[in-house]
């Protein structure tokens, strides 16, 4: 029978302790899943509405990653993501790279900090973007979002060429190139010219159609290290719907 705080156990009596069962895994998106390999560097493409690395709630590439490629644990296993040597938003789809050793990880890290490593994203933003721009205001971290880095900050260096593919009366299809990474640098700086994102309010954007994608719309279309890599990623449906939705309306 149950028992009370209470209860003294007599000599004979057995004890049986029920458990509560362990709570699930995370449910993981079947969406990820591989784009190229090399000896040195797995490419991954990333859906939107899944976390680069572990978070709070849901799954996310790294695990993904460590539970198809378990040696992946320990490249750069003091920072517990598989090797993973970028970072998507949750909103964000596209291509993600792993090294597949601590030497290349070291190596495209370097490359990253000497503004070597080249990445391109498609973006559908809010007004009619009419000609190439370019933005290289350094930003800043104010907790949830980034901005425009002021005398007192520690500046994150940020460049970002941005050129009108499509547009309508409201929005424009844009690529976004840069070579420097910092955190929401590709959104900061859409909405810094003017452009936010569609779908990412935290940055001033208006919502995204209802035929696409809910949330931001940015896909990370390529990245390009060189000597070792250059993988794009495929436009998924969500981002296409949203771009169809758009041209119907003009």
């Amino acid at each position: 029978r149950p028992a009370v705080p209470a209860t003294r156990v007599e000599r004979g009596q057995s004890i049986e302790i029920t458990l509560a069962a362990p709570p699930p895994p995370p449910e993981v998106p079947l969406a990820v899943f591989e784009l190229w390999r090399s000896a040195r560097i797995i490419a991954l493409f990333k859906p939107a509405g899944l976390h680069s690395v572990p978070g709070r709630t849901g799954g996310s590439v790294a695990e993904v990653l460590a539970e198809r490629e378990p040696a992946q644990k320990a490249v750069a296993a003091d920072r517990g993501e598989c090797g993973l040597l970028q970072r998507l938003d949750r909103d964000t789809s596209g291509v993600l790279i792993a090294a597949r050793d601590d030497e290349t990880y070291a190596q495209v890290r370097e490359a990253m900090r000497a503004q070597q490593v080249e990445k391109w994203y498609l973006a559908i933003v809010g007004g009619r973007m009419a000609e190439a721009r370019s933005i290289d205001i350094p930003l800043a971290r104010r907790q949830k979002r980034v901005v425009a880095a002021r005398r007192y900050d520690r500046p994150l260096p940020a460049r970002t060429e941005c050129t009108p593919l499509d547009g309508g009366r409201h929005w424009s299809l844009v690529l976004a190139r840069s070579r420097t990474g910092a955190p929401h640098q590709i959104r900061a700086h859409l909405s810094l010219l003017g452009f936010p994102l569609l779908g990412d309010a935290l940055y001033g954007g208006l919502p995204a159609p209802a035929a696409g994608r809910q949330g931001t719309l940015l896909h990370a279309l390529r990245v390009q290290v060189p000597g070792l890599a250059d993988v794009s990623a495929p436009i998924p449906p969500d981002f296409a719907r949203a771009y169809a939705a758009l041209r119907r309306e003009g």
